[in-house]
């Protein structure tokens, strides 16, 4: 408990003492191993993590939560196939364990690129477990990666009254007002998010680093960064690591108008040496994070071979977003073939869109209840 409570306050060291101390009192407590796996993976130690999580199946086989921790690791380390088997496996277990369901739907939505199945997973998890706020903003995440603004906005609205202080329901709303071009709605969601954790709110540092310098207002979007990723520009060796990388992308591109393009190039290299250590699928991989170093860096060809590669890998997420909100591809963004894939993931994602309206109409997708 104590390490749960460290790592909650992100302690990472005195939260591993604690459990490695709960584990020399008793190595066959399944939960220590589990909980240490958990701080693991979040340090980026994937191979470690995974270790414990087996450890923890092993002694409790039946426990639904435990046998999620393997899923999770593998998925991290890019063995999508072999996460996908460990999920059903839970289900198995237990039929009605919602978190299968979703973990899942991640699975089809940024991993394999099918929304139109995440849709229906996410769907079976909502039924099961109604009263959770993220299930529902993931959802409207996909439909607004389908280009369905309504059924976003259903979904969105309904994480909202769920959770109208969490993370995901207010980080969700956000997209829905950047979608739909609504700067002062998305400017006020994104203060929010900020308020709830700054440390995972990149998204919402970028938007306001986008808006801050528009008008021009460079040193108030170099402090956002400064304040809550300080290491990234006061140490001489800045590391680079998951918890980071993105923002470093995007700092860099506020210190290319600050006229520290050294410091820029710095966490440039390193976060495109970072990510080549990580996959580029699923909810902790890259994305195209080296899209954008490529084009901060002006190499043209390099970024549009890396969005090529990206969606012939099925990578889809936010795609709405980078096509035209991301100042970093603003080198790229007009080129005739940034432009020709960008048609090509709207086509599928209308044609994906089509299914799952097929699927609504069929009765194919899990009934779930209205939050009033």
């Amino acid at each position: 408990t104590l390490g749960s409570f460290q790592d909650s306050k992100r302690d990472w060291a005195a939260a591993e003492v604690a459990f490695k101390r709960a584990l020399e009192l008793n190595p066959n407590y399944a939960y220590a191993h589990h909980w240490y796996g958990v701080l693991l993976r979040d340090l980026g130690r994937l191979e470690e993590a995974l270790a414990r999580f087996r450890k923890a199946r092993q002694l409790d086989p039946l426990s639904a939560i435990i046998n999620m921790g393997p899923g999770d690791a593998l998925q991290r380390l890019g063995r999508f196939d072999e996460a996908l088997t460990q999920y059903k496996k839970v289900i198995e277990i237990d039929p009605a364990f919602a978190l299968a369901y979703e973990f899942i739907g991640h699975i089809y939505w940024t991993v394999l690129g099918q929304l139109d199945e995440a849709a229906a997973w996410y769907r079976k998890a909502i039924a099961l477990d109604p009263g959770n706020p993220n299930r529902p903003a993931f959802l409207g995440m996909v439909y607004l990666g389908l280009g369905d603004v309504r059924h976003a906005e259903d979904w969105i609205s309904q994480s909202m009254k769920l959770g109208p202080e969490s993370f995901w329901p207010n980080e969700t709303m956000m997209r829905l007002h950047v979608y739909r071009g609504e700067e002062a709605e998305a400017l006020d969601y994104a203060r929010n998010v900020l308020t709830i954790d700054p440390t995972v709110a990149w998204l919402e540092l970028a938007h306001l680093r986008n808006h801050d310098l528009q008008a021009g207002r460079y040193a108030e979007a170099r402090a956002r960064y400064e304040k809550t990723f300080p290491k990234l520009l006061n140490d001489d060796e800045p590391t680079i690591d998951s918890t980071n990388f993105i923002p470093a992308i995007d700092l860099a591109y506020v210190l290319s108008e600050t006229s520290e393009q050294e410091r820029a190039d710095l966490l440039l290299d390193r976060s495109l040496t970072f990510i080549q250590t990580i996959p580029r699928l699923g909810r902790a991989g890259y994305g195209i994070s080296d899209v954008l170093i490529y084009a901060q860096q002006g190499k043209t060809r390099e970024a549009l071979l890396a969005l090529r590669h990206a969606i012939d890998e099925r990578w889809s997420v936010d795609w709405w977003y980078y096509a035209e909100h991301d100042p970093s591809l603003d080198s790229i963004r007009y080129e005739p073939e940034f432009q020709a894939m960008m048609e090509e993931i709207k086509a599928d994602m209308a044609a994906q869109l089509e299914r799952v309206r097929a699927m609504e109409a069929n009765g194919e997708l899990e009934s779930v209840p209205n939050i009033n």
